[in-house]
Protein backbone atom coordinates (compact mmCIF):
# COMPACT_ATOMS: atom_id res chain seq x y z
CA UNK A 1 0.00 0.00 0.00
CA UNK A 2 1.17 3.63 -0.67
CA UNK A 3 2.70 5.76 1.95
CA UNK A 4 1.31 8.45 3.70
CA UNK A 5 3.09 11.86 3.25
CA UNK A 6 2.27 13.20 6.47
CA UNK A 7 2.37 9.76 8.95
CA UNK A 8 4.46 6.90 8.43
CA UNK A 9 1.80 4.63 9.90
CA UNK A 10 -0.21 4.44 7.17
CA UNK A 11 -2.66 1.85 7.74
CA UNK A 12 -3.66 3.23 10.84
CA UNK A 13 -3.72 7.15 10.13
CA UNK A 14 -5.01 6.75 6.51
CA UNK A 15 -7.85 4.54 8.22
CA UNK A 16 -8.62 7.93 10.31
CA UNK A 17 -8.47 9.74 7.65
CA UNK A 18 -5.33 11.48 8.72
CA UNK A 19 -3.06 11.68 5.62
CA UNK A 20 -3.92 14.98 3.99
CA UNK A 21 -4.30 18.73 5.61
CA UNK A 22 -7.77 19.54 7.30
CA UNK A 23 -10.03 21.66 5.33
CA UNK A 24 -10.90 23.69 8.44
CA UNK A 25 -6.71 24.60 9.13
CA UNK A 26 -8.13 27.65 7.10
CA UNK A 27 -10.83 29.01 9.05
CA UNK A 28 -8.49 30.60 11.99
CA UNK A 29 -7.13 32.79 9.32
CA UNK A 30 -9.92 33.82 7.59
CA UNK A 31 -11.38 35.02 10.53
CA UNK A 32 -8.72 37.04 11.71
CA UNK A 33 -8.75 38.84 7.54
CA UNK A 34 -11.88 38.56 6.94
CA UNK A 35 -13.64 39.28 10.52
CA UNK A 36 -11.49 40.98 13.16
CA UNK A 37 -9.49 43.06 10.11
CA UNK A 38 -12.42 43.30 7.54
CA UNK A 39 -10.40 42.89 4.50
CA UNK A 40 -12.29 42.62 1.30
CA UNK A 41 -10.83 42.30 -2.12
CA UNK A 42 -12.23 43.78 -4.87
CA UNK A 43 -11.45 44.19 -8.29
CA UNK A 44 -10.36 47.69 -8.09
CA UNK A 45 -8.15 47.24 -5.39
CA UNK A 46 -9.46 46.37 -1.34
CA UNK A 47 -11.44 47.69 1.34
CA UNK A 48 -10.27 47.37 5.22
CA UNK A 49 -12.71 48.07 8.20
CA UNK A 50 -11.06 46.70 11.11
CA UNK A 51 -13.37 45.53 14.01
CA UNK A 52 -11.23 44.61 16.82
CA UNK A 53 -12.17 43.21 20.14
CA UNK A 54 -11.54 46.06 22.97
CA UNK A 55 -8.71 44.16 24.34
CA UNK A 56 -6.58 43.86 21.60
CA UNK A 57 -4.39 46.75 20.91
CA UNK A 58 -3.38 45.81 17.08
CA UNK A 59 -3.75 43.21 14.89
CA UNK A 60 -0.62 42.59 12.10
CA UNK A 61 -1.29 40.78 9.17
CA UNK A 62 1.64 39.80 6.95
CA UNK A 63 1.52 39.17 3.43
CA UNK A 64 -1.68 39.43 1.76
CA UNK A 65 -1.45 38.56 -1.81
CA UNK A 66 -3.43 41.24 -3.97
CA UNK A 67 -3.62 40.84 -7.27
CA UNK A 68 0.25 41.29 -8.15
CA UNK A 69 1.28 43.13 -4.89
CA UNK A 70 1.91 41.64 -1.39
CA UNK A 71 1.03 43.99 1.93
CA UNK A 72 1.53 43.87 5.42
CA UNK A 73 -1.40 45.15 7.65
CA UNK A 74 -1.71 46.70 11.13
CA UNK A 75 -4.91 48.00 12.27
CA UNK A 76 -4.81 49.59 15.51
CA UNK A 77 -7.57 51.63 16.94
CA UNK A 78 -7.14 55.25 15.54
CA UNK A 79 -4.82 54.18 12.53
CA UNK A 80 -4.09 51.68 10.01
CA UNK A 81 -0.73 51.19 8.35
CA UNK A 82 0.03 48.90 5.05
CA UNK A 83 3.07 47.95 3.72
CA UNK A 84 3.02 47.69 -0.21
CA UNK A 85 5.64 45.26 -1.63
CA UNK A 86 5.46 45.63 -5.66
CA UNK A 87 4.01 47.61 -8.35
CA UNK A 88 0.65 47.27 -9.41
CA UNK A 89 0.37 46.34 -12.97
CA UNK A 90 -2.39 48.58 -13.06
CA UNK A 91 -4.40 51.32 -10.77
CA UNK A 92 -5.46 49.89 -7.32
CA UNK A 93 -7.30 51.44 -4.65
CA UNK A 94 -7.31 51.10 -0.75
CA UNK A 95 -10.71 51.76 0.35
CA UNK A 96 -11.66 52.26 4.18
CA UNK A 97 -15.00 53.21 6.11
CA UNK A 98 -16.42 56.28 5.76
CA UNK A 99 -17.52 58.38 3.30
CA UNK A 100 -17.43 56.97 -0.65
CA UNK A 101 -13.96 59.22 -1.42
CA UNK A 102 -12.28 57.22 1.59
CA UNK A 103 -9.91 55.98 -0.72
CA UNK A 104 -6.03 55.83 -1.55
CA UNK A 105 -4.16 55.02 -3.98
CA UNK A 106 -2.01 51.95 -3.82
CA UNK A 107 1.93 51.93 -4.60
CA UNK A 108 5.17 50.80 -3.36
CA UNK A 109 5.68 52.04 0.37
CA UNK A 110 3.99 52.44 3.68
CA UNK A 111 0.36 53.88 3.46
CA UNK A 112 -0.92 55.40 6.95
CA UNK A 113 -4.24 56.28 7.18
CA UNK A 114 -6.90 56.87 9.97
CA UNK A 115 -10.35 55.61 9.40
CA UNK A 116 -13.12 57.54 9.90
CA UNK A 117 -15.61 56.04 12.21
Amino acid sequence: PPRSTLFPYTTLFRSLGLDHEFFESVLVPQSLLYGFLGFRPRLDGCLIAPRLPAAWPSLLIRNIRLHDVTLDVTAEKDRLVVAVKGTPSRPLRLFTPGREDSQVAIREGLIEITPTR
